[in-house]
């Protein structure tokens, strides 16, 4: 699932990582409908506000977030999500 501010963009880029990784890529309109429910959640924004509810996260879904230096991933600490280090 992806999702963008501008519709265009998340159908061009589902389209464009479909075709590449003959994976099935789908644009969705919202944060919520394309995090809630999924495994594997990749946030990738440079957003000065938050654009995910931890809420929204299911127990044991791995979340990774790219460039978060400069953004605020979520709205409120993520209670449900475990941190991993390697030994």
């Amino acid at each position: 699932m992806v999702v963008s501010r501008r519709p265009e963009r998340a159908q061009a880029f589902a389209r464009r990582a479909a075709e590449e990784s003959e994976v099935e890529v789908r644009a969705v309109g919202t944060v919520e409908e394309a995090v809630r429910e999924r495994d594997v959640v990749v946030v990738a924004t440079n957003s000065p506000v938050p654009v995910l509810d931890a809420g929204w996260i299911a127990p044991g879904t791995h979340v990774t977030t790219l460039d978060s230096s400069r953004s605020h991933a979520t709205k409120s600490p993520p209670p449900r999500w475990t941190t991993h280090t390697s030994s």
